[in-house]
């Protein structure tokens, strides 16, 4: 199978390492608008199956230009006229399209292109990543032990600290302030409604070694498909993420201020976003480099509750990951690590055969257990409690999961 990255920052160059590892990956095309990245891909991935284009996705025939040459493409591009060349260059040219969360506005218009995938028969896989993307498959799977299921709340636990950088994010700083600004979707009492950005704080104790956090409801995909998806009666869905004081003040005077719109304003004849403004005062040259020395950890929490055998229940989920060790071994933090692999587990399973079905799928619909399997491959295996655990590390080791996984097909 031959992929496409566009847009090669961290994750993108994560991506592309993992793919590399894979047989059923035979070629991979980097391509960027901006040099430094694709050099930077050339100089740290040494692989035959490497190649990197200069483009740019927000002129439509770039963007086809690179599509024409892939059988599955990634999109990692922030800006909706790039995702929204790249999905219809998919759909011209015939390529399954995949993303990692680009906000809940992409995910509704590309859920608005089911039906065109489908006819096309080819698969859009959206949201595939950590969170959403891991989150998703863990509340499916744990979703799938209840007779019914009234409440899945994610919480996500992650603390970073980079010397220099007061305000930073471990991905993409354009999507976190993104996620701080929009006011986010919370599925409650069976319908959907937007709430306030940065509200309904909470206090929410991980396990350990996290422990307790105040976390807040930011802008995330996973309450406007779990809900469809998981069905079994649910009336709640929402997403919260941890924030320390100092970030959410910071976040909520900027926020009063204006600055993280996305709406151009003229300044002195020119016009400019102030959130372009703002991610380009607080990002640097050696941020890169600067990420090698990140301290703290990456923290998922998925929480199910309803009903099994006539009984409450509640079971969940728990991802855990420090930047140190995944710098260690992999020489990204434990953020973009986690992030590419999920894009590459569904990636493979496209490769594979492994995902049923056209259209757009979002992460919950697939095959949670060859999901897992991968995962645990990679030696990323949740803590499960309130179910039957899986002994994931031992399927990896009989060779099981490629032959007993349902789904699973030979390569």
């Amino acid at each position: 199978m031959r992929v496409a990255i566009i847009g090669t920052g961290l994750v993108g160059l994560g991506l592309a390492k993992r793919l590399c590892e894979y047989p059923e990956i035979d070629e991979i095309i980097c391509a960027d608008i901006n040099p430094m990245q694709l050099n930077r891909a050339l100089r740290e991935i040494r692989s035959d199956k490497l190649s990197v284009e200069a483009a740019n996705a927000e002129r439509f025939e770039d963007a086809s230009k690179v599509i024409s040459k892939a059988d599955v493409v990634f999109n990692g591009v922030p800006i909706w006229a790039g995702t929204s060349n790249i999905l219809q260059a998919c759909l011209d040219l015939g390529a399954h399209y995949v993303d990692a969360g680009l906000g809940t506005f992409a995910l509704l218009e590309t859920l608005k292109r089911h039906d065109m995938f489908r006819d096309a028969g080819i698969v859009a896989l959206p949201c595939l990543g950590t969170d959403p993307g891991m989150s998703n498959v863990l509340a499916g799977y744990l979703a799938r032990h209840f007779d019914e299921v009234s409440e899945i709340r994610i919480r996500d636990g992650g603390m970073a600290k980079m010397r220099g950088r007061e305000i930073f994010a471990t991905y993409s700083l354009t999507t976190f302030l993104r996620e701080c600004a929009v006011r986010p979707i919370v599925y409650e009492n069976g319908a959907f409604k937007r709430v306030p950005p940065l509200s309904r704080e909470e206090d929410f104790t991980f396990p350990a070694p996290v422990g307790p956090a105040k976390v807040y409801a930011v802008e995330h995909e996973e309450p406007v498909t779990l809900p469809q998806s998981i069905g079994k009666g649910i009336r709640y869905v929402d997403f919260k993420l941890a924030l320390t004081r100092e970030v959410l003040q910071s976040m909520r005077v900027l926020l009063k201020l204006g600055l993280l719109s996305d709406a151009p304003i003229e300044v002195k004849g020119a016009r400019v976003a102030p959130r372009d403004l703002l991610v380009a005062l607080l990002s640097g040259p050696q941020d890169a480099e600067r990420m090698q020395h990140v301290e703290g950890f990456e923290a998922i929490m998925v929480k199910v509750s309803g009903r099994r055998k006539g009984e409450a229940a509640t079971a969940s989920a728990f991802l855990y990951m420090t930047h140190k060790d995944a710098l260690s071994k992999y020489g990204e933090t434990a953020t973009v690590f986690l992030t590419s692999l999920g894009i590459a587990i569904g990636i493979r399973m496209l490769a594979k055969g492994q995902v049923q079905g056209m259209g757009v799928i979002p992460p919950e619909k697939l095959d949670a257990l060859t999901y897992l399997v991968y995962m645990a491959e990679q030696g990323v295996v949740p803590v499960l409690s309130g179910i039957e655990g899986l002994e994931l590390p031992a399927l990896v080791a009989k060779g099981e999961g490629q032959k007993t996984v349902p789904g699973a097909s030979a390569a």
